[in-house]
């Protein structure tokens, strides 16, 4: 097992669907990377952890996979209200749990854009080298009309629709078909004789390759692309084209777009843009910091070579030590950390030398200490906490920050009007996590670090392998 494999195993992102593509292995590796650094719990698919995912319902209920607040509420918008939603295939639960979707990349990358379309024009105006003048509106999963046999008759949308003014002022609109993680290779629907109509029409494709076009990977492509052509010729636009997105190193869709652009004897309608061309623009004309967690979350591969540079080919190891055996990390020292599983309890805490002067939070009736301390002896969150000192170099608590502060058994107690009523409740909480990680074999290095993604929680104690 190589070392990319042994940190996908270690992150439960090691799927036979990504074998031989080093770019989907490396996608799914870096979506559950993201998810540990966030603290949030990890998914199951067919009853065993996927790292990629998040749990169900959760995810729905946190909109966890949505990057910031302004997101989140397009997505409200846009997804969550059945009346504006209605006649949208939103691939529902998938883009609230599936971290490697791109619905929820396209809501993350263009829905601030649809909040501020004075940077919107001023990226697009860049991207196309002035085609579109200014941008007039965004929308999300939009057709011009499903079924309509006006338009292709099947039930086509762009994952992103930019309306334009042209530099003449006519009206224009750009189709944004979104790609991530897929590599284009599903079954192809069934071909309708309104497909050749409008190819026809456009007057764009070699008729010689109609065939390639019907099948798959060329297929979605080839739709997305006659919906534009429809649209435009239905609806009087002065201009219109589609927009493959699609990350550079994406070996499936690169090769998809080389034979697709062969199929077409103009492309006045179709161009690709690779997300990294894209997401580069955005940097360069705002320093608003949500296109850099983008960045950090989809396109940051360094961060995935980091964390293999540091690792044994073996991936996670078993020493053997006072007779029994105990899993361990490999820290990016060197060191061999450990991870298992450790229990406190009530007693354990009243006994222990900083827990017992926190009598008054175990009793307090707003503190459901007995959920707390469940909440920690978890096996799955306690593994959390071991990879984000030493795989992340973050504090124990960062890899479970964010689902406690949005547990029930914690909610309605850090909820409070007044934080400083909350004050030693989060101390306590800091002693159950002292006490978990000593359990588990590790020591405070007497230094704390910041919790940057949590509300309640600013910082937090740093912790290291027994016996350094």
């Amino acid at each position: 097992m190589g070392r990319l494999e042994a940190l996908a195993q270690r992150v439960h992102a090691l799927e036979r669907v990504d074998d031989g593509s080093v770019f989907r292995r490396k996608a799914r590796v870096l979506q559950s990377l993201w998810r540990i650094e966030q603290g949030f719990p990890c998914g199951v698919h067919r009853g065993r952890k996927l790292g990629s995912r998040l749990p169900m319902p959760w995810a729905r209920e946190t909109l966890a996979n949505f990057l910031t607040d302004g997101v989140r509420e397009v997505v409200q918008a846009e997804v969550c209200d059945p009346v504006r939603s209605r006649g949208k295939v939103f691939a529902r639960p998938r883009i609230f749990f599936d971290l490697l979707s791109s619905q929820p990349l396209a809501f993350n990358l263009c829905a601030p854009l649809s909040r501020d379309l004075e940077l919107a024009s001023a990226v697009f105006r860049a991207m196309t080298d002035g085609r579109c003048s200014s941008v007039t509106g965004i929308a999300f999963e939009h057709s011009p009309g499903r079924g309509d046999l006006r338009y292709t008759g099947d039930r086509s949308a762009f994952d992103v629709y930019v309306r334009f003014t042209a530099p003449a002022g006519g009206r224009g609109f750009a189709g944004i078909e979104v790609k991530y993680h897929e590599d284009l290779s599903g079954k192809p629907v069934r071909h309708r004789e309104r497909y050749d109509a409008v190819a026809g029409e456009m007057g764009c494709f070699n008729r010689s390759a109609l065939p390639d076009l019907r099948r798959s990977p060329l297929q979605q492509i080839w739709r997305d692309h006659l919906l534009v052509g429809a649209h435009r010729l239905v609806d009087g636009f002065a201009d219109g084209f589609l927009i493959f997105l699609s990350p550079r190193d994406n070996e499936a869709c690169a090769r998809a777009i080389h034979d697709y652009a062969a199929c077409l004897t103009s492309h006045e309608t179709f161009t690709h843009w690779t997300l990294e061309d894209l997401v580069n623009t955005v940097r360069r004309l705002t320093d608003d910091p949500w296109i850099d967690v983008f960045h950090d979350r989809y396109l940051n591969s360094a961060k995935v070579d980091a964390h293999t540079a540091h690792l044994a080919p073996c991936g996670s190891c078993w020493e053997a030590g006072g007779g029994d055996k105990r899993r361990t990390l490999s820290t990016d020292d060197g060191h061999h950390a450990p991870i298992g599983s450790a229990t406190a309890t009530e007693a354990d805490f009243l006994t222990d030398g900083s827990g017992r002067n926190f009598r008054g939070v175990v009793e307090d009736p707003l503190a459901d200490f007995g959920a707390w301390l469940d909440f920690f002896n978890d096996a799955a969150r306690q593994e959390r906490m071991t990879e984000a000192e030493a795989v992340h170099n973050r504090p124990a608590l960062a890899g479970v920050v964010a689902e406690l502060e949005s547990h029930p058994a914690f909610a309605t107690y850090l909820a409070q009007d007044d934080p400083r009523n909350t004050y030693r409740g989060r101390q306590a909480v800091g002693v159950i996590v002292r006490m978990i990680m000593e359990r588990l074999g590790w020591h405070k290095t007497g230094r704390r670090g910041s919790l940057p993604m949590a509300h309640w929680f600013t910082r937090a104690e740093r912790y290291k392998p027994g016996g350094e």
